[in-house]
């Protein structure tokens, strides 16, 4: 009995201590294009290990480059090599890598991009030219970069270039580029940007602090400060990185503007700066201050989302340890330092009680300080503007929609859907778009308010000027919903809870055999009610038939009947 126990404890024992020490498998998982996946099981605790691992499952070295580890893009295509790397690679982890195959290319190549305004030995032509390429080589000819190894990788005109392999650094060939593009498209968005001026950093301000920490991804596209500069118009930034100081909101990067696939334009460097301050009114006393904002985000996005709470530290130590920094590195005399020493100053004296205060959201963490200014409390509003067709979306309730939104617009002038919808409306003179709007920041299409609705502006082409307008909605089994439009500054304006396709027409009088009824319930009517005409010969048919049968019956009958005899 006692031997059968201690072989039963030492059992438990080995198994705990198994449990305890034993490692569970990374999972790699590889989708190549074309849709293939593999899969790849690994112990490596190291880059290394992890390297000699995957190239005996897949040949990356000769056929494919790495582009994303987790949510971090490895721009370089090298393939895990020994070093440091932005990503922790634990045991426990699932990381999704991507990897693109590198495909041999023909001795002219199309690219879809602008050709940039060339400036022969200019700094801002050639960075604006080599932001071209980088773009290139990351979206749409994978697995290549400038091969400088014997001087110029390219010619003059930036018409023929040597390109060298990723993941081997061979060099490759010379290739000759054709820049496919719509130069009317190109010029509009260039004169866009010119708007933009020499200002390259942009700050979010109050409560757009709030929505960008509740959502995160790029951080200028939280910014009304840049946004405004553009008219709002829907060109995504993915800018990102930046400072790892929790104080400051900071990203910095090239900025790509593109539509419908195609680069159009490329700014060198373009962010977000600042160091993170909410406000409350003048009139609240510090020991207010941290209730006080509590209170206010509760009221822009409900309880339970985000906590703030005292920080450790004060904002005199936080600029004393900076100062230090600066001191160390940089020359007084630099305009780095000075703008720097500016800004820690203007830090002071906005922070109402020299406190340093967190937000937790989630598992993150960020710092602010509170500033006593009513004028720059401020509730973001959600404006986004299509490029094309300047139609416009914006909304005052944007507590439960991120302010990365953007609008996403596609006019409708031939098919199934649109032809079933002018059936249905019987009209002839109109417009219809499909209306939608998605962020990036997490990654779907925002349909409705949870309450608050949209406003639409639709600009009015020279067809319905002076004319009575209105908006229709078809939904799935032909009902219409109606409506009103009003017209301000050359454009069309309704209301909306949704999005879907919209059909702005001309306003036409009711019928007289209907009024009373607007356009929507006259519609309805017909959908849901044939009219009176329509049942009355529905009802003399059915008669007719009916009689029909009495008739054939009878004689069946009878010649039955007389067939018995």
């Amino acid at each position: 009995m006692k031997k059968t126990l201690k072989i039963t404890i030492f059992t438990l024992v080995m198994f705990i201590l198994l449990s305890v020490t034993s490692v569970k498998a990374a999972t790699f998982k590889f989708e190549l294009d074309g849709g293939t996946k593999k899969i790849v099981e690994s112990d490596a605790t190291t880059v290394g290990e992890l390297k000699e691992e995957i190239e005996n499952t897949i040949d990356i070295k000769k056929e494919y480059q790495v582009w994303n580890i987790g949510t971090f893009p490895i721009n370089d295509g090298m393939v895990f090599d020994d070093g440091e790397y932005d990503f922790y690679l634990e045991n426990e982890n699932t990381d999704t890598i991507t990897v693109h195959k590198r495909v041999e290319l023909n001795d002219t190549i199309e690219v879809k991009s602008y050709y940039p305004n060339l400036i022969k030995n200019n700094e801002d032509s050639t960075n604006e030219f080599m932001g071209v390429f980088e773009y290139i080589f990351n979206n749409e000819y994978y697995g290549y970069y400038l091969d400088y190894s014997e001087g110029e990788a390219c010619s003059e005109d930036y018409t023929k270039c040597k390109l060298a392999i990723s993941s081997t650094d061979e060099a490759y060939k010379t290739v000759n580029i054709k820049y496919v593009y719509d130069k009317t498209i190109a010029k509009d968005i260039d004169n866009l940007t010119k708007k933009l001026g020499y200002k390259a950093m942009f700050k979010l301000n109050d409560f757009e602090l709030i929505n960008y920490w509740l959502n995160g991804n790029s951080p200028i596209n939280y910014s009304n400060e840049y946004k405004k500069q553009i008219n709002y118009k829907n060109f995504y930034l993915d800018v990102r990185a930046g400072s790892d100081d929790p104080l400051v909101t900071e990203s910095l990067g090239v900025g790509y503007y593109t539509y419908n696939g195609t680069l159009y334009k490329v700014i060198n460097q373009i962010g977000t700066e600042g160091y993170n301050t909410l406000y409350v009114d003048n009139n609240i006393s510090n020991d207010k201050l941290l209730d006080t904002i509590q209170k206010r985000i509760d009221n822009y996005i409900g309880k339970g989302k985000i906590t703030v709470y005292l920080s450790e530290g004060d904002v005199d130590s936080y600029i004393n340890n900076r100062k230090a920094y600066l001191n160390q590195y940089y020359n007084e005399e630099d305009d780095f330092y000075k703008s720097e020493i500016k800004s820690l100053e203007e830090l002071k004296n906005t922070s109402a009680d020299g406190k340093i205060y967190e937000a937790k959201v989630g598992n993150k963490e960020y710092r602010f300080v509170i500033g006593k200014n009513t004028e720059k409390m401020y509730t973001p509003k959600l404006i986004t503007s299509d490029f094309k067709t300047n139609i416009e979306v914006s909304t005052d309730n944007t507590n439960t929609i991120p302010l990365d939104t953007m609008i996403q617009i596609k006019e409708l002038t031939s098919g199934e859907e649109y032809n079933k919808i002018l059936k249905i409306l019987n009209i002839s003179n109109s417009e219809m778009f499909d209306i939608s709007l998605f962020s990036n920041s997490v990654n779907k299409y925002i349909s409705k308010l949870e309450n608050g609705s949209f406003e639409v502006r639709i600009p009015i082409n020279e067809k319905f000027k002076d004319k009575n307008l209105v908006v229709y909605y078809v939904d799935d089994i032909g009902k219409v919903t109606e409506y009103p439009v009003e017209i301000s500054n050359g454009e069309a304006l309704f209301r909306t809870e949704h999005f879907s396709i919209y059909t702005l027409a001309e306003f036409t009088e009711k019928e007289s055999t209907e009024e009373g009824l607007t356009k929507e319930e006259q519609i309805n009517n017909q959908v849901n009610n044939p009219k009176t005409g329509d049942n009355i010969v529905t009802y003399i048919v059915i008669g007719v038939v009916a009689i029909l049968g009495i008739i054939v019956c009878a004689v069946m009958y009878l010649k039955k009947k007389k067939d018995n005899k």
